[in-house]
């Protein structure tokens, strides 16, 4: 942009001065154009330091990525990944030209019955903020609408969302939990109704627990237990509990794996898979390029706020997405 362009011009000027800099970002470009070394970290180490001139994009990306061994080690799919021909189901979510500054500059997207859509970006692209916007979580969008089965949505209202069958989890689970409630509450949050007649029904509570817990494998629940004593991938488990007792049309995760082991991921992902089969529309905004090669049947990338590139019944790999995303 040319706010960017500014930027980096008055930093070469006082590097001239001899200013010293360092610019840490996702864009491997900005990181090549600007400066006269680059490190790589990787997994919380460094793993490398090379002149800004002699590198390529492709070589640094080999460097984030690691060799062969080491990715499937973090990884729970291959390195490459073929993706189904385009769903013909009908469109659920339509996400049309939406705008929220600064973070979404512009972007669409349409999932349909049945599908998993991935929307990969890293942490400054958008896709997260993106998805918040689809729930009502952040404000109204600038411009650009948003509509579940062919109706609009109004914007910035988290119960209009709700009422038009759009279901979030957010990527920090503990925005979404109280946990010092129990796991039957937190559980029941969103169809308290359903619970109630006069009073909260204890009985249909507990069923509720009984039930999700064995189908979600939800270890060590139990309907008065708080729910956080359980592990993060247990809580997880219990917002998926609390959507899915009445299917939603939409459901809407953001970094659902983040911070799990690989037993919990697959669980995750199982519950994901039976959702799309139950003939939800599913949106999966992640920065992670495994979970999103993981989870999707179509994968749209995002970056700086926009989507630069979509892929469908063709194969894809790790490779590919850090390459146009970063």
């Amino acid at each position: 942009t040319k706010e960017t362009a500014v930027l980096f011009r008055f930093v070469r000027e006082l590097a001239g001065r001899g200013v010293s800099f360092v610019l840490i970002t996702h864009f491997l470009d900005d990181a090549t154009d600007n400066s006269d070394r680059v490190t790589i970290f990787r997994d919380g180490r460094k793993v490398a330091t090379v002149d800004s001139a002699g590198v390529s994009k492709a070589e640094l990306v080999e460097y984030m990525i690691g060799d062969g061994s080491q990715v499937l080690q973090s990884t729970y799919v291959g390195s490459t990944v073929s993706l189904p021909p385009a769903s013909t189901a009908a469109v659920v979510l339509d996400i049309a030209a939406v705008t929220s500054a600064p973070e979404v500059v512009e972007m669409s997207i349409q999932v349909r019955a049945g599908e998993v859509v991935g929307l990969y970006g890293d942490l400054a692209s958008g896709a997260g903020e993106l998805a918040d916007l689809v729930f009502g979580a952040r404000p109204k969008p600038h411009k650009g609408t948003i509509s579940v089965g062919g109706k609009l949505v109004k914007g910035g209202s988290t119960p209009a969302a709700k009422a038009a069958g759009i279901a979030y989890i957010p990527a920090d689970r503990r925005q979404a939990l109280a946990l010092e409630q129990s796991i039957a509450w937190n559980s029941t949050l969103a169809h308290l109704g359903q619970m109630m007649g006069f009073f909260i029904r204890p009985r249909l509570e507990n069923k509720h627990v009984e039930k999700w817990a064995e189908r979600l494998r939800i270890r060590g629940a139990t309907p008065l237990k708080a729910a956080g004593a359980l592990s993060g991938g247990n809580q997880q488990k219990i917002l998926f509990a609390r959507w899915l007792e009445y299917p939603p049309k939409v459901l809407v995760l953001v970094e659902p794996t983040r911070g799990m082991d690989v037993g919990a991921k697959s669980d995750v992902l199982r519950i994901v898979e039976q959702a799309a089969k139950d003939g939800v529309a599913v949106l999966v905004a992640s920065s992670e390029p495994e979970t999103v090669l993981a989870f999707a049947q179509r994968v749209v990338v995002a970056k700086r706020g926009r989507i630069v590139a979509e892929f469908s019944g063709t194969a894809i790999s790790k490779r590919d997405l850090l390459e146009l995303g970063h």
